[in-house]
């Protein structure tokens, strides 16, 4: 089983490397996006949401993030 905690500093430090032109708030929305993904392995926005706590504020997080032309 991967332990959420360490998977979520690995995926931040990543997303820094990767892409260090973003600002703190949305290279942490990416990483949880992919936390998101590989924790709950399904592609579904509802299905992704329920990885978080406040499923309502994560369907909307995941909505500007998906939305976002920039990415």
């Amino acid at each position: 089983m991967i332990n959420p905690a360490t998977l979520s500093t690995q995926l931040r430090e990543f997303v820094g490397h990767l892409l260090p032109h973003e600002h703190g708030h949305r290279q942490n929305a990416i990483a949880d996006f992919v936390a998101a993904l590989i924790m709950q392995q399904t592609c579904c926005q509802a299905g992704l949401a329920r990885a978080f706590d406040n499923f309502e504020a994560a369907v909307k997080r995941i909505s500007r993030l998906i939305h976002n032309e920039r990415l």
